[in-house]
């Protein structure tokens, strides 16, 4: 067995040895022969502000870039069935988005949609009145959930 010592003391720290952190940034470093861009000091441009929240429900698995549930889901689709066969359920399909542009977007929603759309399907042939699922897609998340209020 290894020997066992006692915890090493930790020295305290004064606050004036904690080194502080400056209020404005830096400024541009300068070398002889190249000159700093003009642009570099304004700030970067704004992004849009997407809702990456995670969502609450229950999630389902998709064959990836199709709207093909992987199989071994059907458990998962009879207990939605049973806690809610009136609904209400809200459905929001994901299109695993590759980048921040406006084709790669709009090609993950329509995809989320489809996604979502699929498994509206699955539950109306379950016996889920199909007027009370709401579909949504996302471009931003993996697969699809179903969220029962």
């Amino acid at each position: 067995m290894p020997e066992v010592h006692e915890k090493a003391t930790i020295p305290e720290i004064r606050p004036e040895d904690i080194p502080q952190v400056p209020q404005e940034p830096p400024t541009a470093p300068t070398f002889p022969g190249f000159d700093v861009p003009t642009d570099a000091h304004i700030p970067d441009g704004v992004h849009p502000n997407y809702d990456l929240t995670d969502i609450k429900g229950v999630a389902f698995h998709f064959v990836p870039q199709s709207d093909q549930l992987s199989s071994g889901q059907e458990g998962e689709l009879d207990k939605i069935v049973r806690k809610r066969p009136n609904g209400p359920l809200v459905i929001r399909g994901f299109g695993d988005a590759a980048s921040l542009s406006a084709q790669d977007q709009s090609d993950a929603v329509r995809l989320g949609l489809l996604r979502a759309k699929r498994l509206a399907s699955e539950l109306s042939k379950r016996g889920v009145p199909a007027p009370t699922i709401t579909v949504r897609g996302d471009a931003f998340g993996t697969g699809a959930k179903v969220i029962v209020p």
